[in-house]
C-alpha cells in the first residue's frame, strides 16, 4: 500500500539522516579537496522538500571558496562555526553547510533565502540508532556488498534498535535493508525519495484543533500513533495505534477514513512457526481463544495474531506484545459461515 510504504520510507530517511549526522559531530574540519561530495550531499538527501528541494542534487558544483558576501554573512550571524562544504546548484543558488549542521541557503545574487540544521530531522529517533562499521557488519551483509554492490562504496551504515534492521547507505544513494541477522530485505534509490517529498511528519500539538477534536469525539478509545501532512494532495494524514487511518483537509475538515488492512502487505505465517513468546502470551492471557491466523509485516517487523475472537494482536519481531483491536470485519456485516446468504443467517438466529 502506498500510504504505508510512505510511513515506512518517512521512517527510513530519518534514520539515514541521524547516522550521517552523528558521523560527522566532533571531528575536525578536512580540507574540501579531501572530502568526498557524494559523503557529504548525503546527509541534504533526507531534508523534507518544504525546507529545500534537493532535486538535481547530483549535479551540484563544489565551490572551493565560496562567495565573500556568503563569508561575510556566516561570520556575523555563526560566529562560533566553520564553513565545511559549499556547493553551486543548476539555478544558480548557493547551499553551505556549517560545521554544526546548519545549512545555508543563498541566491543567485549571494543574499541569504533560508537556514535549516539537518538535527531538526532526527530528534525522535537518536536513541534508537547506533552507527555500525563496515568490517562489524554481519557477514552476510558484507558478502551481499561484495556480490552485488562490489563497484560501489559503504557511505554510512547502523543498526536500527527499534526495527531490528540494518541499514546500509552507499556513496551512489542506494540505501540497503537487512534484518538483525544479515538477510536483505529491501533496497531504495535515490529516485525512490521523490516519491515521498510531499509526505512531512507533524507534531500532534500542531496539528488543528478541528482534527483533535474530531479524533476525540470518535476514536475516543483510540490513539494518535502518527500525523503527517501531504504537501502535494493539501491533507492531513493521521495513523492511530489501531492501524486506521484518518484523512482530514488542511482545515481539519474530515474526509475518510480506512484501515491498513494488513492481509493485502502481509506474508502468512504458519501458527506452528511463531515465536514462542507470542504463543505464550496467548495461552496466559486469552485462554479458550486460538490462533486462527497470523502474518508478518517484513516492512514494520511485526506480526499480526488473529484470534478466534475476533481480536488482532500485533507483536514485534522478537514476540514482545504491541497492541491489540478487534477485527471489525464480520461486525460489518459479513456472514461468520461464508455461505453469502444474510438471510438463511437471519433465520439460524431466529429470524431477527
Amino acid at each position: 500500500m502506498k500510504l504505508f510504504k510512505n510511513l515506512f520510507m518517512l521512517m527510513v530517511m530519518v534514520v539515514m539522516a541521524v547516522l550521517v549526522s552523528c558521523d560527522n559531530k566532533d571531528q575536525e574540519i578536512v580540507p574540501q579537496e579531501d572530502q568526498s561530495g557524494a559523503n557529504i550531499t548525503s546527509r541534504l538527501r533526507f531534508v523534507n522538500s518544504s525546507d529545500y528541494d534537493t532535486t538535481g542534487m547530483s549535479e551540484w558544483q563544489e565551490v572551493t571558496t565560496p562567495p565573500e558576501a556568503i563569508q561575510t554573512y556566516v561570520s556575523e550571524n555563526y560566529s562560533g562555526d566553520m564553513i565545511e562544504e559549499t556547493w553551486l546548484t543548476g539555478t544558480g543558488e548557493y547551499i553551505v553547510l556549517l560545521s554544526d549542521d546548519t545549512v545555508l541557503v543563498f541566491n543567485a545574487s549571494e543574499q541569504f533565502v533560508i537556514a535549516f540544521n539537518l538535527d531538526g530531522y532526527v530528534s525522535n529517533f537518536e536513541d534508537d540508532f547506533e552507527e555500525v562499521e563496515v568490517a562489524d557488519l554481519p557477514q552476510p551483509i558484507q558478502d551481499y556488498l561484495t556480490t552485488n554492490h562490489a563497484d560501489d562504496t559503504v557511505d554510512i551504515a547502523g543498526l536500527n534498535a527499534e526495527d531490528g534492521e540494518y541499514v546500509v547507505v552507499l556513496e551512489s544513494g542506494i540505501v540497503l535493508i537487512f534484518d538483525t541477522d544479515g538477510n536483505f530485505i529491501e533496497q531504495y534509490t535515490e529516485d525512490d525519495y521523490d516519491d515521498f517529498d510531499d509526505l512531512e511528519e507533524v507534531e500532534l500539538n500542531n496539528l488543528p484543533q478541528a482534527i483533535l477534536d474530531y479524533i476525540a469525539a470518535n476514536y475516543a478509545n483510540d490513539t494518535i500513533n502518527e500525523a503527517f501532512i501531504d504537501s502535494e494532495e493539501q491533507e492531513y494524514i493521521i495513523v492511530l495505534e489501531s492501524d486506521l487511518v484518518v484523512i482530514f483537509d488542511l482545515q481539519g475538515n474530515f474526509i475518510e477514513e480506512f484501515d491498513l488492512d494488513f492481509e493485502e502487505y502481509c506474508d502468512e505465517v504458519d501458527v506452528a512457526d511463531l515465536r514462542q513468546a507470542i504463543t505464550d502470551y496467548v495461552n496466559t492471557n486469552f485462554q479458550g481463544e486460538t490462533i486462527e491466523e497470523a502474518w508478518f509485516d517484513d516492512e514494520a517487523n511485526e506480526y499480526y495474531i488473529e484470534l478466534s475472537n475476533d481480536k488482532i494482536l500485533v507483536f514485534d519481531v522478537d514476540g514482545n506484545f504491541l497492541r491489540e483491536y478487534v477485527d471489525d470485519e464480520d461486525e460489518d456485516g459479513d456472514d461468520e459461515d461464508d455461505d453469502g446468504d444474510d438471510e438463511d443467517d437471519d433465520e439460524d438466529d431466529g429470524g431477527e
